[in-house]
Order: C-alpha cells, then structure tokens, then sequence
C-alpha cells in the first residue's frame, strides 16, 4: 500500500483547507474548553505537553483498544509533530519579553532551528514493517492573529510556562502532516521531533478506522490482546491502567532529575 499517497503536500489542500489554515484550526482546538477528540470531526494529532508524562499515547498496549481513536473513512488527521507558540507578553527562549509583532517572528525563528525534523511512522496493523511518511512533514508557520484560550482547558496550567486563560495575539509554528485515510481497517502511526536537550514531542495512535454509516462500536474481532503487536513500541509508554511511567530515561538529565518540556 502506497501510504505517502494519502499524505497532503504542499500547496495541496485536505478538506478544502491549506496547511496554514489547518495549523490555525489546530490553534483554536488546542486552547478550547474540549481539547479532545469527538468521532466525525477532524483528528488532531500532537504530543505529550509534558515531558513528565513520557510520549502521548491514544493506544492500549495491555488491556485492548478501549484507549485508541476512532475516526470515520477519509476523515482529516492532522499531525502537529512538534511545535511552538508565542504571544504579546510572553518571553522568547532567552528570557526577552515579547512586545510587538517583531518579536514574534524572531522567538519563532529561533526556536525553529533548534527542532529536528520530524519522523512520522505509519502502518496498517497486517503490515509487517512501518512505512515512514516523514518526507510529508511541512514546515508551516501561521500569521499572527488573535485567539482565545479557555479557562475551562485542563492542559494550560500544566505547561512549563502555564498559558493565561483569554484573548490573545499571537503566531504558531510547526512541524505539521496532513492525512487521511481511505480504507477502514485499524492502524497504527507514531511520531518524533526533538528540540532543546529538555524537550521531546512524541506520540503514539491507534486509530481505529470505519465507514461513516458503520456502527460507531468496536467490533469483537478488534478487541485483543495489543501487547505483543505494538511490542517495539513498549518502551515509549505509559501504563495505561496506572499511568506509570514504563521508561522515562529520554526525559532525563544526569541527576536522574526529570526535565520539564517547553510549553508547545
């Protein structure tokens, strides 16, 4: 199966929208008050906005697929593979506060060169290998315009820099993939992108894949036993029963101290 095929480009468009004007619907669903995935709407993909957690994961590797997503056929994914925002007030990376529209376009070239480029891996759960959908990552960047952030979002405070609840005006940057699937089936995707030696934006997703008149349920022929399946990727986990972290030696400097990841 040729999945760079259901893979968007530049200037290609997914649902009729550009990859900037994805980004900016990404910008709008993060700060809401429901930051989570609802069956029918597009699928916004991202990872962990704090290291001490260890990678994002929307999949079960124990207890079967009661964890993973489920999306209709040719629903868009939009796959923010690691990011950055900045706003009038906040501080750049190196401590400068932020006045002007300027600013913000230097914080965001900055602390665009420290990120790596990003490695999105994609397969259907009967391939044997991973295909590697990286070439499909696009840089994009939006303008500056002005957003809210919802008092009721249960993220914000947790970043490292917690995100005041509001108006705000501001710009994003990221490493963004488009997709979208057109064969039901079960799948699985995983990401990577580092950026400073104190962050890593990762993420694992098992996404579940249905026709739009199927039954939104998950067949029985879907729910086994995934441990052993997605075994290569057991060590980038949490346990989903106890939220534990499984390992977490990517997160952490020489003290054993875990480091807190930069706000996305």
């Amino acid at each position: 199966m040729n999945y760079l095929g259901w893979c968007i480009k530049k200037p290609g468009k997914l649902a009729g929208r550009t990859h900037q004007d994805w980004l900016m619907e990404y910008a709008k669903w993060t700060f809401s008050s429901f930051p989570y995935h609802r069956k029918g709407q597009p699928l916004f993909v991202h990872g962990n906005y704090n290291a001490r957690t260890g990678c994002r994961k929307e999949v079960n590797l124990k207890d079967g697929p009661d964890s993973s997503v489920t999306i209709f056929m040719n629903d868009p994914i939009i796959v923010e593979v690691i990011g950055v925002n900045y706003i009038m007030g906040d501080a750049d990376r190196l401590g400068k506060t932020i006045k002007n529209e300027e600013d913000i376009m230097c914080a965001l070239n900055f602390e665009d060169e420290m990120h790596s480029d990003g490695k999105v891996m994609f397969k259907n759960i009967m391939d044997s290998h991973f295909t590697d959908i990286s070439s499909c990552v696009e840089r994009i960047r939006t303008k500056i315009f002005r957003f809210s952030a919802s008092k009721y979002n249960p993220y914000l405070q947790e970043w490292d820099i917690p995100m005041p609840s509001g108006s705000h005006l501001g710009a994003f940057s990221s490493q963004l993939l488009l997709l979208k699937i057109p064969v039901s089936g079960e799948y699985l995707l995983k990401f990577e992108a580092r950026s400073f030696s104190d962050f890593e934006s990762c993420g694992i997703y098992q996404i579940i894949v249905t026709k739009r008149n199927a039954a939104s349920g998950i067949s029985s022929s879907q729910i086994n036993d995934l441990k052993d399946r997605y075994s290569d990727l057991k060590h980038r986990v949490i346990s989903v029963t106890t939220g534990k972290i499984i390992c977490i030696h990517d997160f952490k400097d020489p003290s054993g101290h875990v480091k807190l990841g930069k706000r996305k």
